[in-house]
């Protein structure tokens, strides 16, 4: 990462750019809300972001192309960030996995932790696996199943994943 990270453009970051958090008009108007994870950082995170939810929903790669499409005529994006896309979509994840892992540790509510970890990593491997060589990394993540007394490790890491893997957050 630290060989990459000096050829990233930062700047203003959404920082959660997927189609929940915006709305666009028949006119082609495109208003963005939900804010709570905007800052200053690498703005590959909000592309990797985008291609994240749409890869998480199944969409086929319309949505990205349209996206990167119109981004790209606003502003230019370098082959290394465009590189890193897939990177970021893992950090993302992980990312978004932390939230999840605290959240559900505040609420009353039973859920199934199994399940949770096991499409999470499902999701993971799948994405390394078909973007491998793009990662220049070994097409599978090793990871021991998950056990119930996993949990309390895990919600102690939790805020660790939440706050370490977005590069605007301060620990």
């Amino acid at each position: 990462m630290s060989g990459i990270a000096a050829a990233l453009d930062e700047g203003p970051c959404h920082g959660d750019i997927q189609g929940a958090n915006c709305h666009a008009t028949d006119e082609g108007t495109v208003t963005f809300f939900d804010f709570e994870c905007c800052g200053i950082g690498w703005r590959v995170y909000d592309l990797a972001t985008l291609r994240w939810a749409a890869a998480l929903n199944g969409a086929d790669d319309t949505l990205w192309t349209a996206f990167l499409q119109g981004y790209t005529e606003c502003r230019d994006v370098s082959d290394i960030a465009l590189r890193a896309v897939p990177l970021f979509v893992l950090i993302r994840h992980i990312w978004w996995m932390g939230t999840q892992i605290q959240r559900r540790s505040t609420m009353d509510q039973e859920w199934d932790h199994q399940g949770f970890l096991d499409s999470g990593l499902a999701f993971l491997r799948t994405w390394q696996a078909s973007h491998a060589p793009t990662l220049n990394a070994p097409a599978s993540i090793h990871v021991r199943p998950y056990a119930p007394t996993d949990r309390e490790p895990l919600l102690a890491l939790a805020p660790r994943l939440v706050i370490g893997l977005v590069p605007w957050r301060d620990p």
